[in-house]
């Protein structure tokens, strides 16, 4: 859990799941991020992503409470992973204004 009361991100901050290694092989699903924050902002990206391979792992978690949202949406993600064989489901996204 992250909890200030600003964030700027403009790197990454992830929580993927990792890739599998072998024939017919599944994937990790992405892990969980919690934030509670006033602020956030940049332009970096947020990911609980599944990893990717011959079955892709499901997406993962991600919770924000925040004051004010200074960041598009779209770089806050929880995909499914690709996969050869299947693709792993998305993860939830949770954005709460406190």
């Amino acid at each position: 859990m992250i909890k200030a009361d600003e964030a700027v991100v403009d790197g990454v901050i992830t929580s993927n799941g990792g890739s599998g290694s072998g024939y017919q092989s599944g994937s990790g699903s992405g892990g969980t991020i919690s934030l509670d924050v006033g602020i956030l902002s940049g332009a970096g990206t947020v990911r609980a992503n599944g990893g990717a391979y011959e079955v892709g792992g499901g997406g993962g978690r991600i919770a924000v409470r925040y004051d004010t949202l200074n960041m598009t949406q779209d770089r806050i993600q929880a995909l499914g992973g690709q996969g050869g064989n299947a693709q792993g489901g998305a993860g939830t996204v949770n954005l709460t204004s406190q």
